[in-house]
Order: C-alpha cells, then structure tokens, then sequence
C-alpha cells in the first residue's frame, strides 16, 4: 500500500471520531408501510434477526452479505434488516430462520399501547390511596437518582408536574433525541409513575422523588425495531426500571433478548397484562423475567377489560385514573396500561430503598418484595393486589458487607480496568460505588471476593468505595487515579469494515496526544523507546484533565483485509513517552 493511500485510510479511520457521528436532531418520523403477517400487523420489508450467542462479527457480516436484507441496525445480538423493493418477506424470514448460527427471524411486528383515553374529566386519585402509597411516602420519599423508563408514545416532559422529574430520552421511532409526546398514552403513564408530589400543583406521582425517563417508541402503534432500540437504549442510560404499557399476542424473540439484557443489568421490568378480558398470555408481560400487571377495582375485583391467569403476577387500580396529558392538564384513563405505572412507580420507590444503586440483585429483591407482599384478591393473578408499605416492609436491607482490601489501589484511567475487592459477606451485594457513582458493572465472585469496573473520573483523585448490601454500605475503601507514564493505548484486536470501536489514551494532563501509525511493525529505538518506524502522524489534540482521551472510530465500509500497527505518543514541550505498539487487524 502506497504512502497516500495509507494517508487516506488512516484519515478515514481516526478523524471521523464520536463527534462527527453525533444524531441529527427533531428528524421527522419514518413512513412505514404496512403489511399484514399471520394476521398481525408488522412493518413491511422488514425482519430481525438474532445470533446465537458466540456467533463472532466475521460471520454475522458473513451472513448478512449472503442472505436476504441489508442491515439497518444492530443491538447487541440482533440485527434489524431491511429488504429490497418487492423481496418476499416470507422466503427472507425462512431463509434466515434455516441457518444454524440464528436464534430466530421474524417481522417487524407492531405493538399496541393498552390504554385508550376516555373524556377529560377530574377525578380523585383513588388508586394511590387505595395501596397505601401514602402510608409508603412516610417511611420513603424515593430518590431522584432512580429513573423508571417509560416506553411509550413519548411524554410532554414540559408539563409542569413533570418538568422537574425529567432524566432524559429519546425518539427511537424518528431516532431523534425530542420524545415529545402527540398521543398522550405515554403522558398520562408518566404521571402515574412520578409525576412531582408534594408540590401544590396536579397530582401526586407514584414514586413521590424518582424520576422518569422518556423513549418514544411510535404514535398510535409501536414497531419492535424501535422498542428493541428504546430498551437498549433505556438499559445503557442506566435506568432502574422499564415500563411497557403495550404488547401483543406475538411473543418476540428480538424484545425477549433486549429484555433479557436489561434484566441481566439489574433492570426491574413491568409490563402490563392486556384489555382482552381473557386468559390468553399477552407479550412481553407473559415473559418470565417481567412483573405482569392486571387492572384492579376500587373493591380489588377484575377491572372488566383486564386480562388474567396464572401468568399475571399482580393487580393494581387501572380505571379511572386521573393522570398528566399531553395538552399540559390532566384526564382520566382506564387499562392495565394505567395499573402498570402505578407498579413502575412502586418499584422505583422500593429500589430507592436498596441506595440507588442498579444490581441484578436489587432488582430480584426489590421483584419479590412487591410479590411477597400483595394483598390476595383471587386466582385471577397469582400473588395479589400490590400494597405499597407492605413491600417496603418486605424488603430485607439489614447485611452489611466487610471488606478487607482492594486490588490494584492505583490505576490508569482508561475504561475496562477491574478491581478485586476481598473480604466477607459479598453474597448479598447489592451495588458498588465510587465517589457515589455506580460501577460499570461488578461481579461477585464468591462471599469473600468481588471485581468491579470503575466510572472514570475527570480529574486525577482518589475516590472512595462503597459496597452496598441493601440500606447498608461497607467501610470505605480507597482507589487512586494517577497519571500513566508511560502512556498506554488502548484499541480492541480486531475491527471489520462499517464497525465502529473504541479507541483510548491514558498519560498525564493537558499533554498533546499524537497516534503513529504503519502497515510495517518495525521499530527503532528513541530515549529509551522502541518507535514505529515507517509511520504516519495523526495529531489527536490534548489528553483531558484525567489525562485520557476517547474516539469512537468507524472502519470504512469498503475496506480489504489489512493489519494496522498503532502507537499513543505524548508530548510536552518536547517528547514525553510512548506507549507499546498495539496490532488492530481490519477488514473482514
């Protein structure tokens, strides 16, 4: 390869960083066409497909190279394609579904809200009275810093007993970051979680402090394609709890997998039970990983429209609910899409309780405190009527964890670092911080020993950290962040054409970061250095504050096989240091 061409490669490859990446905003909705499929409706010329675990990228690309659709998008192991003019969903469904390295295909089915507005009216808020929450908002007023999602048809986040609860969202149906609400079903469901309460204005919310987050999934109908998105995207915000007033009788791989990711990140998920008036499972409530939610009367009977079974696990008032709308005031709806905020809400406030902090074990104590404690109304659910100081008395926040040591005390500030925690009672854990922010993620490994990733912070610090085990935190423990010198750069093996991946520096504070590249790994020495040899320079600007730097980098779509030999060099008046040759292997 010639010098210019590597030139062009290597522009193509590091100045089209994240910031060049960034979302359009206000992008109008997407024009669907309809189909009809097993007597569902689905968005036509469109499938998802999901890998088995352990399939690699070089397949995946493989596959779809081969097989019918060009790929739209891609959350984790699944792959939203989109077909040609005039394509045969049926035969591209077969064809994918036939592969071995497949988990399923299937269409683009619509899902819908399970709630329709009645007449504007005021009303008293008898359902929150009904289950306590009153009693439950003297012994907890909930925390800001727990988020229930809410995926819906957007949410007027400017109404006034709103505003000041708002997270943050998105539009996953025009991929847009304004979820502004045209429908009023998401609106009205946001009230009933965590409208603002206390606050001498409107309604009182469900989970008193907590705050909600808005993903608009779609207007009358909602796509899977975009409520697959809004759910990874909910799960990597960080959000405590995801509530889905909506479903189908179709029961989709491609939801199941999100869901099962969200829930594998310690999300609480609540979804409602259907208006059908029968027995027959309604998705994704009827999954097991979801705490299904039936409509209950003033009298804890059957709301008439409620679905029911032995796959519903709880009730909660869901007619004539006086909640937000999204003309700013306020009306009355009836559903189990309006008893399923009302759970959300619960679930919000008892995750409040285990410290913020999102775990899979939080989310199964905070799950079987609302079960456990239930008012009993019938077999027409299987635990009962939700009762909101029950299941805060349910749940058991009283282990306390001993921690003994911390390994390493003193990192790199670079993302994907471990630390080891030792000491005793780690079984119950339920959250690691530091500095108060949630880990990244962290694994117990045993009772005595648990690993964490860090949030990064910065500046360089020392940060303390805490476990937590319900209400109780462990002693603190200390880890330093210090400058790296050498520097280090950070790159994954391997990238194939059109993928993105992450690229990271670490050295010291406000020193120019410069990344050397070449097609030869051949190096000469320099100040007690090995460089590369034949390279090309491309200046990357300052290290931050923390002395790191971070680029998301896009693999030019067209790209032949090539293996790249990279090097993070610093300078500061003068050179500093230089990292050790890293090998990134591009192409298929």
């Amino acid at each position: 390869m010639t010098s210019h061409r590597l030139t062009a490669l290597l522009a193509a490859l590091f100045v089209l960083s994240s910031a060049l990446a960034a979302q359009p905003a206000n992008n109008p909705d997407p024009t669907l066409e309809l189909a009809s499929w097993n007597d569902l409706p689905v968005v036509a010329g469109q499938l998802l497909v999901g890998f088995r675990p352990g399939v690699d990228r070089a397949t995946k690309a493989s596959l779809q190279g081969e097989l019918p659709g060009s790929r739209a998008a891609e959350w984790g192991d699944t792959a939203l394609m989109r077909l040609a003019p005039g394509s045969s969903l049926e035969l591209a469904l077969a064809a994918w579904a036939q592969r071995p390295e497949v988990a399923f295909a299937e269409p683009d089915v619509l899902y819908s809200p399970t709630g329709t507005p009645d007449d504007p009216k005021w009303s008293q808020q008898w359902g929150p009275k009904k289950v306590g929450a009153a009693a439950a908002w003297d012994l907890t007023n909930g925390n800001p810093a727990v988020v229930v999602a809410i995926l819906d048809s957007g949410v007027l986040t400017s109404h006034t007993d709103l505003v000041d609860h708002y997270a943050y969202g998105w539009d996953s149906y025009a991929n847009d970051p304004d979820p502004t609400d045209s429908n009023g079903h998401g609106t009205h469901c946001a009230g009933i979680a965590a409208a603002m309460t206390n606050n001498t204005n409107g309604m009182a919310g469900a989970g008193y402090h907590c705050s909600f987050a808005a993903y608009r999934c779609g207007e009358n109908s909602f796509p899977t394609s975009s409520l697959v998105s809004a759910i990874h995207a909910a799960r990597t915000a960080g959000a405590h709890v995801i509530s889905m007033s909506w479903g189908s009788s179709f029961n989709s791989g491609a939801i199941s997998t999100a869901l099962q990711t969200a829930t594998d990140a310690g999300c609480v998920l609540v979804g409602a039970a259907g208006n059908d008036g029968e027995s027959t499972p309604f998705y994704p409530a009827a999954l097991p990983g979801v705490l299904s939610v039936a409509s209950s009367t003033p009298s804890d009977a059957r709301s008439a429209f409620s679905n029911y079974g032995n796959w519903v696990d709880v009730a909660a008032p869901g007619q004539g609910i006086l909640s937000t709308f999204k003309n700013g005031g306020y009306v009355t709806m009836s559903g189990t899409s309006m008893a399923t905020p009302l759970v959300a809400g619960l679930a919000a406030l008892v995750y409040s309780q285990l410290g913020g902090v999102r775990s899979t074990t939080a989310a199964l104590a905070v799950r079987d405190a609302i079960q456990s404690s239930a008012v009993p109304v019938g077999t027409w659910v299987s635990y009962g009527r939700v009762d909101f100081p029950a299941a805060l008395a349910a749940l058991d926040t009283s282990a306390v964890p001993a921690v003994v040591s911390l390994t390493p005390g003193d990192i790199a500030v670079l993302p994907g670092q471990f630390v080891s925690v030792s000491g005793t009672g780690f079984l119950g854990v339920t959250g690691v911080t530091v500095d108060g922010r949630a880990a990244i993620g962290y694994s117990i490994e045993s009772d005595a020993l648990l690993t964490f990733e860090p949030p990064l912070p910065t500046s360089f610090a020392t940060e303390t950290i805490l476990l937590h085990e319900g209400a109780s935190v462990s002693a603190p423990l200390s880890l330093s962040f210090a400058a790296s010198h050498p520097p280090m750069l950070q790159i994954p093996a391997s990238a194939a054409p059109g993928q993105s991946f992450p690229l990271d520096f670490a050295g010291n504070a406000a020193h120019q970061q410069l990344l050397l590249a070449s097609l030869e790994p051949t190096v000469f020495p320099y100040q007690g250095y090995n460089l590369l040899l034949e390279h090309v320079i491309v200046d990357l600007g300052l290290l931050d504050g923390a002395g790191s730097l971070h680029l998301d980098v896009t693999v030019p779509a067209n790209l032949a096989a090539v293996t790249v030999y990279l090097q993070g060099v610093t300078v500061s008046a003068g050179f500093v240091g230089a990292s050790d040759v890293m090998t990134l292997n591009l192409g298929p």
